[in-house]
């Protein structure tokens, strides 16, 4: 199987003391490029539960669910990151949150995830997802907004990139993805933001 791989070499280095002063110090669009390859990528890909697991836990119980797998502040949604492999069903490109509905392994035909895909991309899952980047590093609400924002921007250059405008219906991919789930909860997942997404080349 032929896969097109949507994401990017990274490296590893420890998260410093200064993290705090940085995040205040630096522009927005800087700090996120700043933790994206070195720290937050790389937590993701280490917490990410398999998809199966995390929306079996989910049907029973949001909040243990959340409490074994997921990260949220205060009284906030749930945040998780899953991995999987999936099957696309449907491709929804009315507006340009660009969404696909994919139907998780073991496949039954119903869709379990939209997943966006760009070129617009909302909420702030990857930003909220680890814990890594929690408002208290900031100076102002704007300012945590504007990290949110160009962390999505990242998505779509380093993870998205090269979907563009291909046919997704019918593709087989593997992805890792964060989400905001808060109760009460119904299936699908849904506005999952992919921080890896292998796409099937194989067939059309």
């Amino acid at each position: 199987m032929s896969l097109t791989a949507c994401s990017a070499p990274w490296t590893i280095r420890p998260i410093g003391d200064d993290s705090q002063t940085r995040a205040q110090d630096l522009a927005p669009a800087a700090y996120a490029s700043s933790i994206w390859s070195s720290r937050l990528v790389p937590a993701m890909l280490k917490s990410a539960v398999d998809a199966r697991t995390l929306l079996d836990a989910l049907a029973v119980s949001i909040d243990t669910a959340g409490q074994k797998y997921g990260h949220r502040e205060g009284s906030g949604a749930w945040y998780f990151v899953m991995r999987g492999r999936a099957v696309t069903l449907a491709e929804n490109s009315a507006s340009r949150v660009r969404t696909i509905d994919v139907d998780v392994a073991p496949l039954d035909g119903k869709p379990d995830v939209s997943l966006e895909i760009g070129p617009v991309l909302r909420g702030t899952a990857v930003r909220d997802a680890t814990g890594l980047v929690p408002f208290t590093n900031f100076g102002t609400q704007l300012q945590y907004a504007d990290v949110g924002n160009a962390l999505n921007d990242l998505v779509l250059k380093s993870v998205l990139n090269s979907v563009g405008s291909q046919p997704m219906k019918g593709r087989t991919i593997d992805f890792v993805a964060a989400f905001a789930a808060q109760a009460p909860w119904q299936p699908p997942v849904r506005d999952a933001i992919p921080v890896q997404l292998l796409i099937d080349t194989s067939h059309p």
